[in-house]
């Protein structure tokens, strides 16, 4: 019989909350390798500095597989759930259940398994220093017998996922390039090349972590040439050739632009420009500074700026945090080829209209496009693996997660598709004309800011967690709540009346009924939009009356509503 261990769990919250949190996470430049898909540059910085922290111990390093991120993921927005719901966090899921339940969802076993949770931290390296100075975190990290992690950063979230398997084992390793290769400046550590070491686990497939100084023994950088490298972890070795070349990086200013040069990409720190209420300056974004390619825009680099329009250069890869916060830009055209657009990158700035969002964007940050009022629509580039937009409405790609509703839809009436489970916060914050939004999954929930400022009527299943959120107050918001009628069981002498609601039979259906030992007395099969009422016979012995919704096969899924039970 296989056993399992569970290790010492710990929550760490240092931070008090904020009505607008502003967080500030600065992301290492290095960015996990494309088989890691759901894993942000924020996640594989902590993964790094949690190897750092093994590695200093004489501890094997920590990897990471997909399944392993996507739990790590889950349980991340979890702890920020619940944090901005109900004011604390906790190591229970929102459902009650324990934080290692989440990793039978994605079909993972293990042998020890431990978990680290933290809540406000606005850095990987903050958190990391405040679970290090702390005694149980600690002790998770650093415990020997771990052999996977899986790192997240989801909101005000962050967590750590700690997993061993019965059959955990390397038997391969190879050396994944970073984003220019092999390729680096003179005297720089080799953790900013951006490469990967990837291991194979006989019962995990390929994992992957950050190449790092630690595990590259004896490597000098301080000469120019090729370099042979040997990179030893977890008993296993290998090597790659590594190009040193002159080193370029510094400050540049050209034009109304001050650059900062790392690795021969410029990124924008500083517009030199004036703009004031009645001068608003139209703006060409260079694509390069004093020769180097600008990939990026800083930090606020035109927060507050009263501007007409900006052009950008094609070779953009980045929008900074808050760089366009309150600016009162009316439109851009986001270059395909862009992959980030930050936190609060066009927080409450003047955009009107519809926002293109290109294919190449895999990473939106926190409050991005937060009390835009002017915009009317998203719309995401066919191919984007991250996102999606349907009529109007910006979405996960999963369709999981509404991020944001337009603040000036003209439509009243909005109903958002059955598969969202979580309405982002401020996603509807704000919203002009929207006077009633209609809510029939029953398994939707939203965060503390998701209707804020917003006095529409909003309905939705008196049995859902959204609807208990908002009657208890949970949510900062002025919308009126009202009960989605489901369906109406009356039950007669002789037989059991249900009345289904026309959104409840929107599809193809099995109602049935039940005696209290299971046996099936009758069933109906339902289609239609339209609200009927169907006759179940037999009062005297039917114990409970289920309804049953059925795939494009026709075949009952595992997910069924009881309407009526003794």
């Amino acid at each position: 019989m296989r056993t399992t261990r569970v290790s010492l769990l710990m929550a760490l919250l240092l931070l008090a909350s904020t009505l607008f949190p502003a967080l500030s996470v600065h992301a290492a430049e290095a960015q996990p390798p494309a088989g890691l898909a759901d894993c942000g540059s924020a996640d594989w910085e902590v993964l790094r500095l949690t190897n750092a922290a093994r590695i200093a111990e004489g501890l094997n390093p920590l990897s990471v597989f997909p399944t392993l991120q996507q739990a790590a993921n889950r349980r991340a927005s979890e702890v920020d759930f619940r944090f901005h719901t109900y004011g604390q966090f906790s190591h229970d899921r929102p459902d009650g259940s324990k934080y290692y339940t989440v990793l039978a969802e994605f079909g993972l076993e293990y042998y020890m398994v431990a978990e680290n949770i933290a809540c406000l931290q606005t850095s990987p390296a903050e958190v990391m220093t405040d679970w290090m100075n702390s005694p149980g975190h600690r002790a998770n990290i650093l415990t020997g017998e771990l052999v996977h992690g899986g790192m997240a950063w989801q909101g005000d979230g962050w967590e750590q996922l700690f997993l061993t398997g019965f059959t955990c084992a390397y038997d391969a390793i190879s050396i994944l390039p970073g984003p220019e290769g092999f390729r680096l400046g003179r005297g720089k550590p080799l953790a900013e090349l951006g490469a990967a070491i990837c291991l194979h686990c006989a019962e995990h497939g390929d994992c992957w972590l950050p190449l790092s100084d630690e595990l590259c023994p004896g490597a000098d950088t301080s000469g120019l040439g090729t370099l042979r490298v040997d990179v030893v972890c977890a008993g296993l070795s290998a090597s790659f050739d590594l190009e040193i070349v002159e080193n370029f990086d510094g400050t540049y200013t050209e034009g109304d632009f001050t650059a900062e040069v790392r690795d021969g990409k410029a990124t924008l720190t500083d517009w030199l420009g004036s703009s004031s209420w009645y001068s608003r300056p139209a703006v060409t974004v260079p694509d390069s500074v004093a020769g180097f390619p600008v990939v990026a825009l800083g930090a606020e680099l035109f927060a507050g700026a009263y501007l007409s329009a900006v052009t950008l250069p094609e070779g953009l890869e980045e929008i900074g945090d808050k760089a366009f916060s309150r600016c009162t830009l009316p439109e851009i055209a986001l270059p395909e080829g862009l992959k980030r657009i930050g936190n609060e990158a066009f927080y409450a700035s003047g955009l009107q209209g519809t926002v293109m969002i290109p294919a190449s964007v895999t990473n939106l940050g926190t409050y991005a496009f937060s009390y835009c009022y002017g915009v009317s629509a998203f719309q995401v580039a066919e191919g984007n693996g991250s996102y999606c937009s349907l009529d109007g409405v910006l979405f996960n790609r999963a369709q999981t997660t509404l991020l944001n509703y337009p603040l000036s839809a003209p439509e009243t009436v909005y109903t958002p598709p059955d598969s969202v489970t979580l309405l982002y916060c401020t996603s509807f914050a704000g919203a002009l004309y929207l006077n009633q939004l209609y809510v029939y999954s029953p398994v939707v929930r939203a965060m503390t800011y998701t209707f804020y400022a917003d006095s529409f009527d909003l309905w939705c299943r008196p049995d859902t967690e959204l609807y208990a959120q908002l009657q208890s107050a949970q949510l900062v918001t002025g919308v009126q709540v009202h009960p989605l009628a489901v369906a109406d069981v009356q039950a007669g002498p002789e037989a059991i009346e249900v009345t289904l609601a026309d959104r409840f039979t929107d599809g193809h259906f099995l109602l049935c009924a039940y005696t209290a030992d299971g046996q099936l007395l009758a069933l109906r099969t339902l289609s239609g939009t339209e609200v009927q009422t169907y006759t179940l016979p037999g009062t005297d012995r039917t114990a409970a009356v289920r309804l049953f919704r059925l795939d494009e096969s026709y075949a009952p899924t595992a997910a069924d509503a009881l309407l009526w039970s003794r």
